[in-house]
């Protein structure tokens, strides 16, 4: 009795394939279009409010709301900037499982979709993040993630830092 089954040792964890990434990376794609066409949603709203806020003469609600809405329209300058990177990525895929270590000429490309990737709500990014360590393993993961090489879109670095605006900008806003 007891168990039968013998030691294998550790579990090997298979390379991605060129479908897994590209299927990862068109639904990354796709839920950004949507998340950016929310977020114009909210800000359109937004804007509203701020303006019914000024009318009532609630300046300090009206900077709440404003700051709140400079935020997301960084997120839209965030989408608007990896948009193009995936699509980069996309076309790329044979080109990146094929290589033993990550291209150099796709780098930045890479560096950024991770960096974003722990910083923004996609957990199709996540995966791709989690696809692209299986591929370069986690030295490189952290490396994109803490921006170590300086590759990451220096755009998307602005956007993404977590700042309120000073009060001299929401009012001019």
């Amino acid at each position: 009795m007891g168990n039968d089954q013998k030691d294998k040792g550790p579990t090997v964890v298979p390379m991605p394939t060129p479908a897994e990434i590209k299927t990862y990376i068109m639904i990354a794609q796709t839920k950004l279009n949507l998340f950016r066409n929310k977020k114009l949603d909210q800000i359109r709203k937004k804007k509203a409010e701020i303006a019914q806020s000024l009318k009532e003469n609630n300046l300090d609600v009206a900077k709440a709301k404003m700051d709140s809405l400079i935020r997301e329209e960084d997120y839209i300058t965030t989408y608007d900037i990896l948009g193009p990177l995936l699509e980069i990525l996309k076309e790329r895929v044979t080109y990146i499982i094929t290589s033993n270590e990550c291209p150099p000429d796709l780098r930045a490309q890479l560096d950024s979709v991770i960096y974003a990737s722990t910083r923004l709500e996609f957990e199709e990014l996540l995966k791709l993040r989690d696809l692209i360590m299986r591929k370069y393993g986690s030295a490189y993961i952290q490396k994109a993630e803490n921006n170590v090489d300086r590759l990451v879109n220096v755009n998307l670095v602005e956007k993404l830092k977590i700042k309120p605006a000073s009060d001299a900008f929401l009012i001019i806003r």
